[in-house]
């Protein structure tokens, strides 16, 4: 939850908003969903940060439903 929460705090800070650091974040953000539903489902992968790699193991994606909270401003 660290990098969701790093990419959402530095969106707030608008036009000073380090651009390529949010996205690092959002990538590492994506990268440890994706992997996590891989090792609860018991899917083997292998060590890699390519997100459409991992994303095409899952067998049935729209099966696998995550839930987000995002908190109140």
């Amino acid at each position: 939850e660290d990098d969701f929460k790093a990419a959402s705090y530095l969106l707030n800070l608008r036009e000073d908003c380090p651009v390529s650091t949010v996205a690092f974040h959002a990538q590492q953000c994506s990268e440890k969903y994706i992997k996590a539903a891989l090792t609860y489902y018991l899917i083997p992968f292998q060590k890699t940060h390519d997100l459409s790699n991992l994303f095409l193991k899952i067998p049935n994606p729209a099966d696998i439903s995550l839930k987000i909270l995002f908190p109140a401003v």
